[in-house]
């Protein structure tokens, strides 16, 4: 063949080979940057689960059962409306205990403790506490300050009378035994035979029972632990006088009886 022939020929063979080649080129391109799209939008999607998996946590959730307290106990607080005009008057007035809190004319005295109780429709158990106050007295008294404690604990009995869905109402009574102490004291100074002379301290003491009805509403919102609020009446009775702390008695003082309205807070830890 002529060259000037196979010279065109190779020339259009060259043409050819190079527009089938172009396509596929341009199709290679196109797919690695498809292929780079979808691995950075699948890098993107791990990292946005690895972030927002850290961020997420389980919150548990309680099943009380929709059942209130087979046993229990914790800290109670009671605040006891107590009625001390008596007790002023018989100290001359030299003294005024006021309350923790106020309601209205009425003071109320916080008294501290602890208690428990078991049972499923019937329970038993017992609680107890007590409490302080202190006042300051006039200059119409040899001594400096006075200061009032009382304690008392007891057997409890109570009834659930009605439960729902972690509620329950109980009625029931604490019935046992308490005391009063006064203790009036002053400060000392001068020479030894000055304070020999005349006492620093004087510490009496009244010893009684007491009965306690009351109706309380408890709330387990956790298995293991739950709230009950209370009140009631309580009432005292001493069968005796007071006691002075040396040993004689001190007849027809204050407070021989006693009728007071109460409330009762009580944290519950228990099943």
């Amino acid at each position: 063949m002529h060259p000037r022939k196979l010279s065109i020929c190779a020339l259009i063979v060259t043409l050819t080979l190079a527009v089938l080649t172009l396509p596929a080129t341009a199709e290679t391109g196109t797919d690695a940057r498809l292929r780079d799209t979808a691995q950075e939008t699948q890098v993107q999607q791990i990292q946005d689960e690895i972030q927002t998996e850290s961020m997420q946590f389980d919150v548990p959730e309680f099943e009380t059962g929709n059942r209130t307290f087979i046993g229990g106990g914790g800290p109670i607080a009671w605040g006891a409306l107590f009625d001390l005009d008596r007790l002023e008057a018989a100290l001359d007035g030299v003294a005024q205990f006021g309350g923790d809190l106020q309601f209205g004319d009425r003071s109320a005295y916080l008294l501290m403790g602890g208690g428990g109780f078991g049972g499923r429709q019937f329970r038993t158990g017992g609680a107890g506490g007590g409490g302080s106050w202190t006042s300051p007295t006039s200059a119409a008294s040899a001594f400096d300050q006075v200061t009032l404690d009382v304690s008392m604990g007891g057997f409890q009995i109570e009834s659930l009378v009605a439960e729902h869905d972690g509620f329950g109402l109980s009625l029931g009574a604490l019935l046992g035994r308490g005391g009063w102490t006064l203790t009036l004291t002053r400060n000392v100074s001068g020479a030894f035979s000055e304070i020999a002379d005349e006492p620093a301290m004087l510490e009496m003491d009244r010893s009684f029972w007491f009965a306690m009805p009351f109706a309380s509403v408890e709330y387990k919102f956790i298995p293991f632990m739950g709230l009950r609020l209370g009140g009631g009446m309580g009432a005292t009775l001493s069968f005796g006088d007071w006691h002075v702390s040396s040993g004689p008695v001190a007849p027809n003082g204050p407070l021989k009886n006693t009728l007071f309205p109460v409330i009762q807070v009580m944290v519950v830890f228990g099943s």
